[in-house]
């Protein structure tokens, strides 16, 4: 890559915004991605079950509605429902910010389809938004996994991707997906869901361990900024960095 096209890139993210992943107060502490995701782009977060994916999620929205006063955002759950009794307790600060939140269960591919395809291009164009998530895309096509073969399944992941790109670049949205983990039989290893072509559909990936009490965020994918890791804990009141 020439000095001309790191240039160009640069431009370009200079037009976009950063949604910080922890709190405005310490972020200052967390040198990971420059202390938050990216907007116009596709970012995937993935780990285990417990690991804290979902309140990463979580903290994610409200930081967003919180640093954007004018944005809403849309959290897009596939399997299990958001832990609304968390989600109100982390918000208990900033009750006049719950209209912002627009919470969506989708457990069907087919509603699923009909809404990202049909219904949020229209709400994107009414409401100005900051932030999507989709937790998780994994089940999104569990439903189809019987009847579909590898080439029909990169297809509709394709075209599900590229959309939503479209719609994070024109309307400066970060769009976030959260993936299960598979693990690997020949040595044991734990990598994203959904494999090889859907990594290249993506333009960012952060994992995320868990280690007793303490989470590790690691960026395996990034073309914005070095791959880097940082260490987080869950409190009652959020998540925080992990100070030595």
């Amino acid at each position: 890559m020439n000095l001309q096209q790191l240039m160009e890139i640069e431009s370009k993210f200079e037009q976009l915004s950063i949604i910080p992943i922890f709190d405005e107060i310490l972020k200052y502490t967390l040198k990971l991605i420059s202390g938050g995701i990216q907007t116009g782009i596709l970012t995937e977060l993935y780990g285990e079950a417990g690991c804290g994916k979902t309140h990463v999620c979580m903290t994610l929205m409200i930081n967003t509605i919180i640093n954007y006063k004018t944005s809403r955002v849309i959290y897009i759950s596939t399997a299990k429902q958001l832990q609304q009794d968390r989600f109100n307790q982390l918000l208990y600060k900033f009750t006049n910010l719950f209209n912002k939140c627009i919470i969506q269960h989708l457990n069907n591919t087919k509603f699923m389809d009909e809404y990202i395809y049909e219904q949020l291009p229209t709400l994107l164009e009414q409401y100005q938004f900051k932030l999507i998530i989709i937790d998780n895309i994994t089940t999104y096509l569990q439903e189809l996994q019987l009847t579909l073969n590898q080439m029909q399944k990169t297809s509709i992941l394709k075209k599900f991707s590229n959309h939503l790109r479209r719609l994070a670049k024109k309307h400066n949205i970060a769009v976030l997906f959260v993936n299960n983990v598979v693990a690997s039989t020949q040595n044991n290893k734990l990598y994203p869901a959904l494999g090889i072509k859907w990594s290249e559909m993506i333009d960012e990936r952060i994992q995320v361990e868990k280690k007793g009490m303490i989470r590790h965020f690691r960026i395996d994918i990034s073309h914005r900024v070095a791959l880097d890791d940082a260490t987080f804990t869950i409190q009652e009141s959020g998540i925080y960095p992990q100070v030595d």
